[in-house]
């Protein structure tokens, strides 16, 4: 019984979240409220450092920015997102772009084969996953040996971000809790990564978590 509820707070979280941000995205990358999680998101994309013949997945795209400022420079930019208003909108604003695609899913499950990116981008997301670790397992599948993952968020190391996360918890639907460097990295090294780097941003309040695939 435990677990059949958990899975149901699982779905019912992940079903808040879908239509909180189904109706931010119309206005996700002009409204004034999401300007720091944009920077954020652009931030963790350049921690990645793409080569022409990457292929990038963003998981949790949003209205699909980071996906499309990485069109120019990879071979391949997909972008995966929860909510149909966002992939709707990602769709809209990436249409005279042909080497991007955006797909409708869950980052707990990947509608991908194994191996098939370069590169992951999961920015300013996570803390909307019921389960975190078994998200950056799928990550860790569809990337190819040697590939390369940027997981982007606030850092509640930081007293404010602490304070902002009480407040998101209760104002947000779908906000499930920011999680520490050390535990991304946990996430990372469970999944099978190496190399793991975490560049805390203290002013900012942010952290970007680095790794690689053995």
């Amino acid at each position: 019984m435990p677990a059949v509820s958990g899975r149901r707070r699982a779905e019912d979280d992940k079903a808040a979240s879908r239509g909180y941000f189904d109706g931010e995205a119309g206005r996700y990358e002009s409204h004034r409220r999401w300007r720091r999680v944009l920077r954020e998101q652009a931030r963790a994309l350049g921690a990645l450092e793409l080569q022409p013949e990457d292929e990038l997945l963003d998981v949790g795209c949003g209205s699909g920015l980071a996906v499309r400022e990485a069109a120019p420079f990879v071979t391949r930019a997909i972008g995966l997102d929860l909510s149909p208003g966002m992939i709707e909108e990602a769709r809209r604003l990436a249409l005279h772009l042909d080497n991007v695609a955006f797909e409708l899913g869950d980052a707990e499950k990947l509608p991908f084969a194994d191996g098939v990116f370069s590169a992951v981008l999961c920015s300013t997301s996570i803390h909307h996953y019921p389960q975190p670790d078994s998200a950056v397992r799928e990550m860790a599948r569809v990337l190819a040996r040697g590939g390369r993952i940027a997981i982007g968020d606030s850092n509640p190391e930081q007293l404010i971000v602490r304070i902002v996360d009480r407040r998101l918890k209760r104002d947000e639907p779908g906000h499930l809790g920011f999680r520490s460097p050390d535990e991304i990295a946990r996430f990372l090294d469970e999944a099978g990564f190496a190399e793991i780097i975490l560049r805390r941003q203290h002013r900012r309040g942010s952290v970007i978590a680095l790794a690689r695939k053995r």
